[in-house]
């Protein structure tokens, strides 16, 4: 029997696709590889116009890049000169501040100027960029005793401390009083800033109370002109004046400075400059073209320049011919800017953009290059393309790995975080716009015992009683609406009653900057409050103890106000029983002269009358007569005159004395009345009182005032500095300015003790208790002087070099001035 074999359908398809397949493949490969032909075309002609295009645009960005790093260069000199500058503010400034605390009036330190020579030179030492350490004092402003120091190392010839620490030319450090610092402010420096005259490192902080930077100006130092930048700064307490600390540093070390950078970084032609606030130059590179002396201080013209320098605002400009740029030197608060300034011709940056330009395209050139050799053979790639995809697939593998391994160490960072906020004492939540809780730390829970599940997704209406839930959603609502972090003291109710927290809750927010939740961390208080309250309680009973305590000082302080006051006018009474005791004194003499005169008289009238009554007068008789009475109305008239000009002189003074009346007053005359009623205390002693006293001085004061401060002045010297002198001698000298009246006394007498000295205007203060001194003297001269507008007083002494005492007072005194 015959088999049939049936072949299936799809079989007979095999030898067809045998024959298609490779014809199928063969079309596709010489289509790919004209098309692939025409892509590198393609792909040749585009990578070339591209190339194009960013050779063009990458030239416009060399400029732009060449630009940039000359700004650099400018920023990094201003960096750098501002670090230089900066250092030194720092250390005057501190020193400012040190010398400032010593002259505190409530710091009970006795610091003399040996330490403050040790400062200067220690800081001198530690700081090897500064040129000098310095400080400058106003006359007696720092111990009172200049006239002890005059022309020691480091003071002028008056005794004014002025120590100047510098380092010479081999490194050393030497000790000379500052020069020039009493040199005004010239014309010329006060309408032009750039114009730094030899007293204006000085006179300049002086009247503006300010610190400054000041430079570039020359200081003589070994007979040798040296540029210096000066930083100054004002010694003040209470607003007040003493001085001033400064460093110097040399011009020159800005000067290498900008040199070191030009030569390193700058084209040939560019020429790099500091400039101070005033424009002036303080520093500049010099080139080969450009050979002008570095160490030139002329004005910059440019206005313009100069008022971006002081507003300190950064500039750069390049026009047809020059780049400029200007970059500023900040110092700080309370300080004008410099500035950086950087000029360079345009072809010398054109230089530069052009190299930077060639390293760019050498980049765009490999690859072009690259695509052209790439593009020549479509098989290499299609080879690329399937290897990109298989590096792809490899790239997305890693990734799902990478990310993997972050969602693990999310959860262990989550987990760290959850278990930080579970083991804090403070009570940590959040809650969803709609007041709903999103987490809970675990002291929440501890404190409310509720677990997780009945707290998240519920609200504070649901957990706690309406009002105190209202208080909270309120709070909640506040921090949403200030949208930052708020400070709320809130409380809540717990096993033991209400607790008081401080609560910081604060809004969250999403990437897009949308407000999703709120956050509150709680601190409880309560015990802190509890200890405020006694806090608090035991403050109001100190206060009710301080305030009748007060009251007491204050009464005690009255009645000795009182007790003051009656001294002193008991003072001012016994001073006035001195008056008349002298005055009755001196006017003794010419009237007991006339009484004899007159007595004399007065018996020949008796003689002549007796003759003419017994008809025995003569002519002889007559003419003795006549002869002798002249002469005793002659010394009768002279001694009369004398007695009314002494009595005359003390209604005077004395009324003066006992009444307070402001008026016009000749100095010199009425200080020869003074003196002369002050005579009669001299009698009988060696001791002499000598007047220099120009004529023409007018004042307008209170005379009893004036002639009070002389008097006890005087009395002071015959009762305590001449005591055991056998030949004393007072001077009062007297001179005027333009405002005051200056008195100048001085005596020879044994001085004043330094312990004695310190408390000399105090009440109550003497070296004759119990023999008749009160110890008010001084006190009332010094009150009598420092209640008049401007008026001054200084006593200086030292034992056996006797008493100098400076009195200013105004010229003219107005009612509503004397304090």
């Amino acid at each position: 029997m015959t088999r049939h074999v049936r072949i299936s359908p799809s079989f007979r398809w095999y030898p067809l696709l045998l024959v298609a397949l490779p014809l199928f493949t063969l079309l596709l490969v010489v289509f790919s590889f004209q098309t692939i032909e025409q892509t590198r075309h393609l792909a040749v002609d585009s990578a070339t116009q591209v190339a194009d295009e960013v050779s063009h645009m990458m030239r416009e960005q060399s400029l732009l890049v060449a630009q940039e790093q000359l700004t650099e260069v400018a920023k990094t000199t201003a960096l750098q000169a501002q670090g230089k500058v900066e250092r030194a503010i720092s250390v005057a400034s501190t020193l400012a501040k040190v010398l400032s605390g010593m002259r505190q009036a409530d710091v009970a330190v006795d610091v003399g100027r040996d330490s403050v020579n040790s400062i200067l030179k220690i800081l001198l030492k530690s700081n090897s960029d500064f040129l000098a350490a310095y400080s400058i004092w106003e006359p007696d402003a720092f111990d009172m005793l200049d006239l002890a120091y005059a022309n020691a190392p480091g003071h002028d010839d008056t005794g004014r401390f002025v120590p100047y620490w510098y380092r010479d030319e081999l490194g050393s450090i030497e000790l000379i009083p500052t020069r020039n610092y009493r040199v005004p402010l010239s014309k010329r420096a006060l309408l032009d800033p750039g114009v730094i005259g030899p007293g204006d490192f000085y006179q300049r902080v002086k009247k503006t109370l300010s610190p400054i930077v000041l430079a570039p100006w020359s200081r003589q130092l070994n007979e040798k002109d040296v540029l210096v930048i000066s930083v100054v700064i004002p010694i003040l307490v209470d607003q007040r004046f003493l001085g001033v600390a400064g460093v110097d540093l040399p011009v020159q070390m800005l000067q290498q400075l900008v040199d070191h950078l030009a030569s390193e970084i700058l084209p040939e032609d560019g020429q790099l400059t500091v400039l101070s606030d005033a424009g002036s130059v303080v520093a500049k590179s010099v080139s080969d073209k450009n050979s002008k002396d570095a160490t030139d201080v002329s004005i910059h013209s440019d206005h313009e320049l100069v008022q971006k320098i002081i507003a300190g605002v950064p500039f750069r400009e390049l026009d047809e011919d020059t780049l400029r740029v200007l970059q500023p030197l900040k110092f700080g608060e309370g300080f004008l800017s410099w500035g950086v300034y950087l000029s360079l011709p345009r072809s010398q940056v054109e230089v530069g953009a052009s190299s930077i330009h060639q390293k760019m395209m050498a980049d765009v050139r490999q690859v072009e290059q690259f695509l052209n050799e790439k593009s020549k053979t479509g098989l290499w790639r299609q080879a690329a393309i399937i290897i990109a995809l298989i590096l792809f697939a490899l790239l997305i593998y890693r990734l799902m790995r990478s990310l993997e391994r972050k969602e693990r160490a999310l959860r262990q960072s989550e987990g760290r975080l959850q278990a930080l906020l579970d083991n804090t004492t403070a009570v940590i939540y959040m809650k969803d716009l709609n007041g709903r809780y999103l987490m809970v730390n675990r002291r929440w829970l501890e404190l409310f015992h509720v677990s997780t599940d009945q707290v998240l997704g519920h609200t504070d209406f649901e957990l706690f009683s309406a009002e105190v839930a209202e208080k909270f959603r309120a709070n909640d609502m506040y921090a949403l609406r200030q949208q930052k972090t708020v400070e709320i003291e809130e409380a809540a109710p717990q096993d033991d009653g209400l607790h008081t927290y401080i609560s910081l809750k604060f809004p969250l927010f999403d990437a897009k900057g949308q407000c999703y939740a709120t956050c509150g961390i709680s601190t409880d208080i309560t015990e802190r409050k509890k200890a405020e309250e006694v806090v608090q309680q035991l403050n109001a009973d100190l206060e009710h103890r301080v305030f009748d305590r007060t009251q007491e000082l204050s009464e005690s302080l009255a009645s000795l106000k009182s007790a003051q006051a009656q001294l002193v006018q008991s003072e001012k009474m016994a001073a006035l029983g001195d008056l008349v005791g002298g005055i009755a004194h001196e006017v003794n003499t010419p009237l007991g002269n006339a009484l004899t005169a007159a007595s004399s008289l007065q018996e020949t009238v008796e003689g002549l009358s007796s003759l003419y009554q017994k008809q025995k007068m003569t002519r002889s008789d007559l003419e003795y007569f006549l002869d002798h009475n002249n002469e005793s109305a002659e010394i009768l008239m002279t001694n009369l005159h004398r007695a009314v000009e002494l009595i005359e002189n003390f209604k005077e003074v004395s009324v003066d004395q006992s009444h307070v009346e402001l008026r016009s007053f000749d100095v010199k005359d009425y200080l020869e009345k003074v003196l002369q009623s002050l005579k009669p205390k001299f009698k009988h002693t060696n001791h002499e009182l000598v007047l220099d006293c120009p004529y023409s001085i007018e004042v307008t004061l209170y005379p009893g005032a004036f002639a009070q401060i002389i008097s006890n002045l005087v009395m002071n010297s015959l009762i305590h500095g001449f005591d055991g002198i056998q030949s004393g001698r007072v001077d009062l000298k007297v001179r005027s300015d333009s405002n005051y009246l200056l008195l100048d006394y001085h005596d020879n007498g044994c001085g004043i003790e330094p312990d004695v000295l310190l408390r000399i205007y105090e009440p109550f203060v003497t070296t004759k208790r119990g023999k008749g001194g009160s110890g008010l003297g001084m006190n009332i001269v010094y009150n009598l002087v420092t209640r008049c507008p401007g008026g001054d007083i200084e006593c200086r002494s030292s034992p056996g070099e006797g008493v100098h005492i400076r009195i200013r007072l105004p010229l003219v005194l107005q009612d509503d001035e004397y304090r």
